[in-house]
C-alpha cells in the first residue's frame, strides 16, 4: 500500500541521458559519495603498496591502531625503499615504544608524519645508524615542542653517524691500541675477536657507528698483522 504522506522518490542512474529535475536522485552519485567500506580500503592498500606489504603487515597495522599514520607517512616518503623500511621500523621500534599501540596517538602527536620521514631519509643516507634510531625516536616521542627539527634533536645529542673512513680508522687503531691482546686472539678466534671489539667501539661511541664499516675496517687492520 502506498503510503500517502510520503513524496515520491524519482530514481535515474548515469546511463539515463534524459535531463531530469533536481527532485530527481541519482543512484550512481550515491553510490560515488559513499565511504569506502573497511574491506576495500585494505584491498586498496594492498595493491597501492604491493611491493613490499604484506596482508600480516597490514593485520598488525590494523592491530597497533596505526593505519592512519602509516597512510601518512607513506604520503611523505617518495619511493617504495624509503616506504618499506619506514614500515620495518613502525613494527619493530615505534610498536614498542608505543606500549604495542596503547600510545600510538601520543606518539603520532609528538613526531609527526613529516619529521618521521626526515628520519627515514637520514637512516637511509647513513647520517644515522639503525643502532641509534631508537633512542632517537624516544627523544623524539617525549618531546612536547611540535616545532623542534630533526636536526636540532641530532645537534643536542651528537647523534650523526661518523661516515669519514679516515676518521673511523683512527677510531679503530685507538681501539686496538687499548686492547692488544685481541691482535694475537685473532689468528686464534677472529669471530670472537672481532665481536668483542665490536663491542667497544659501540660503548665508546654509543650509537655513531656503522657496525659493516667498523667490522670492515677492523678486518683490514687486523689483518695487516
Amino acid at each position: 500500500m502506498i503510503e500517502p504522506n510520503l513524496p515520491p522518490l524519482y530514481l535515474y542512474d548515469d546511463n539515463d541521458k534524459e535531463i531530469y529535475q533536481k527532485n530527481f536522485v541519482n543512484i550512481d552519485e550515491i553510490k560515488r559519495n559513499l565511504p569506502i567500506s573497511p574491506l576495500d580500503e585494505r584491498k586498496e592498500f594492498l595493491n597501492k603498496y604491493k611491493d613490499f606489504l604484506t596482508a600480516e603487515h597490514l593485520h598488525e597495522l590494523l592491530r597497533l591502531d596505526m593505519i592512519e599514520y602509516f597512510n601518512n607517512i607513506m604520503n611523505q616518503l617518495n619511493n617504495n625503499h624509503l616506504r618499506h623500511i619506514a614500515l620495518e621500523v613502525l613494527l619493530t621500534d615505534v610498536k614498542s615504544i608505543s606500549y604495542d599501540g596503547r600510545k600510538i596517538n601520543k606518539f603520532s602527536q609528538a613526531v609527526s608524519p613529516v619529521l618521521f620521514a626526515d628520519i627515514i631519509n637520514h637512516l637511509e643516507k647513513r647520517l644515522i645508524t639503525r643502532f641509534s634510531l631508537y633512542t632517537l625516536l624516544t627523544l623524539c616521542n617525549k618531546n612536547r615542542d611540535s616545532s623542534r627539527t630533526l636536526k636540532s634533536f641530532l645537534d643536542e645529542h651528537n647523534m650523526y653517524a661518523i661516515n669519514d673512513e679516515k676518521q673511523l680508522e683512527q677510531i679503530c687503531l685507538q681501539i686496538l691500541k687499548e686492547n692488544p691482546k685481541q691482535i694475537d686472539r685473532y689468528k686464534t678466534n677472529p669471530k670472537k675477536v672481532l665481536e668483542q671489539l665490536h663491542s667497544n667501539i659501540c660503548k665508546k661511541y654509543y650509537g655513531r657507528i656503522h657496525d659493516d664499516l667498523a667490522i670492515e675496517i677492523f678486518k683490514r687492520l687486523l689483518n695487516k698483522n
